[in-house]
């Protein structure tokens, strides 16, 4: 048993025993019964509950416990849902493996944890057919007693659908805003770490510096696309859109084809490539890899975000650290503040809160030292 992926084997064995009714009290164990249970540290079994909470399994409630959801709520009668001072509904797409909605959720449970609100999650992954993220109705919020809803946005998204949910529940986006829209809202200085990233490729001696990404219609990117940019240009490097691999997704066989246009910069090679998140930094290196490159001797990669924690270090990747746990804390004050207000939730003056982000360089160990 490979120790990294305790927690997931604690969470199969609980979403087993949770099929197979062995819970008949709708409770799951506490913290420590679990992990005594399985030998395991704290943060192991609050990660496997982690995962069993954003498949709506359980519902998380601060001081009270784990809760088994015996039904999804959307088929169950009113009556039959489990009665609570109220729920904060997190609305995103479950990725098990990057951990910002695992830190997001830390840090929101601490905020909350002198209340008797319970976190739920909903899987907002477009259904069958459907190309769009799917929002909870008003019914779902009504029988789950809804109090705030923390929305993790796609790009582009569909404003109608925002402008509804508002007026349900006060509504905290976290990580991006959308472009014509206003709501509460918890993002990162992504602008500063775009900036900073790029400034530390200068500083290591680069000047053909390319920008790659797989989301252009996100706030985020476009945020980090202007860091980069200003860092060029107060270096005195001219910011040249043959430098920009700008994707709406990856595919092949486009993508590998831009790849070699890109890195060859119309004559004049790139010798690094910010990139907008830590996923297309690995995808790239994989690509450049296959292709031939040494990385970074040849072309070196910065990533972004810093939610691939061990891919990260195994590639010894510079990156922006993005504290999801502080962002989840900031995210409980504001919803906090708007649960406890008697004005509508479409009538509230709308507090925005920009979260720092570091820089992470990862050196290179000395028998792989670059000489630029």
């Amino acid at each position: 048993m490979q120790r990294t992926f305790l927690y997931k084997e604690i969470a199969d064995d609980l979403r087993e025993q949770i099929g197979h009714g062995e819970n008949q009290l709708q409770k799951l164990p506490s913290e420590r019964t679990l992990m005594t249970r399985y030998g395991v540290q704290r943060s192991t079994v609050r990660r496997a509950l982690s995962i069993l909470v954003a498949e709506g399994r359980i519902t998380s409630a601060s001081k009270r416990g784990s809760f088994i959801n015996p039904l999804p709520i959307s088929s169950s009668p009113l009556s039959e849902v489990r009665t609570a001072v109220g729920t904060v509904l997190v609305v995103t797409q479950w990725n098990e493996v990057s951990t910002a909605l695992e830190s997001l959720l830390r840090g929101l449970r601490e905020s909350l944890a002198d209340t008797e609100l319970s976190l739920l999650f909903f899987d907002s992954r477009p259904r069958q057919g459907k190309s769009r993220s799917e929002l909870p109705t008003a019914e779902y919020l009504h029988a789950n007693h809804v109090k705030g809803v923390v929305l993790w946005p796609e790009s582009p998204a569909d404003l109608q659908a925002l402008h509804h949910l508002r007026q349900l529940a006060p509504l905290v986006l976290v990580d991006r805003q959308v472009p014509g829209f206003e709501t509460h809202s918890v993002v990162f200085d992504d602008f500063a770490g775009g900036r900073a990233i790029t400034e530390h490729l200068i500083a290591l001696g680069h000047r053909r510096i390319g920008f790659l990404t797989d989301e252009v219609f996100a706030q985020t990117v476009q945020q980090r696309w202007r860091g980069y940019v200003q860092a060029l240009e107060n270096a005195g490097i001219a910011a040249e859109p043959t430098c920009y691999g700008l994707f709406q997704g990856m595919w092949n066989p486009p993508y590998s084809a831009q790849m070699r246009l890109l890195l060859e910069g119309a004559g004049q090679p790139l010798t690094a490539v910010v990139c907008s998140n830590d996923t297309v930094a690995l995808d790239f290196i994989h690509f450049l890899r296959r292709e031939g490159y040494r990385v970074p001797e040849d072309v070196a990669v910065t990533g972004f975000g810093n939610l691939l924690p061990t891919s990260m270090e195994a590639m010894r990747l510079t990156t922006v650290l993005q504290p999801f746990e502080e962002a989840g804390k900031a995210v409980g004050r504001i919803l906090l503040s708007n649960v406890s207000s008697a004005r509508p939730p479409n009538t509230a003056e709308y507090e925005h809160v920009e979260v720092p982000v570091q820089l992470v360089v990862r050196e290179l160990r000395e028998s792989e030292a670059k000489v630029i």
